[in-house]
């Protein structure tokens, strides 16, 4: 046995994104700072998206795919676009700690200002170590 984790330490990080995330936005490709997404870039220049509110019933935690743990994000249909670009990222932020929890690729798509977008369910998993 090389390395090893209990699902409780997975299941800490994603409960830790469970209740913490309070906000998602859709985002062009300029959100990083220094390679690190920017909370004042993710919520201001970069955000084609108003914000959309999160709460911990939105999650299904739960095994991962692959291994270890994920928490799975229900769909959010209907999201207004405030400003028309390149849709690149997802991300759920804590608008109250002022920080960005999560960060993902989405499939790039052209956005068009008072149109509506919809994000699918998608998951963020924690895996098992190798």
């Amino acid at each position: 046995m090389a390395k090893y984790a209990h699902d409780l330490v997975y299941d800490a990080a994603v409960d830790y994104i469970i209740n913490n995330a309070n906000s998602l936005r859709v985002c062009s490709a300029d959100i990083l700072t220094g390679g690190v997404p920017d909370y004042a870039k993710v919520t201001g220049a970069a955000a084609l998206t108003g914000p959309v509110a999160v709460i911990p019933g939105n999650f299904t935690k739960q095994d991962g795919v692959t291994s270890g743990r994920r928490a799975t994000m229900a769909p959010k249909i209907d999201i207004h676009v405030t400003l028309t670009g390149v849709a690149d990222y997802v991300c759920l932020v804590n608008t109250t700690a002022t920080r960005v929890l999560w960060a993902t690729e989405c499939v790039s798509q052209n956005l068009v200002s008072g149109n509506n977008v919809t994000v699918p369910t998608w998951d963020i998993e924690f895996r098992d170590p190798t």
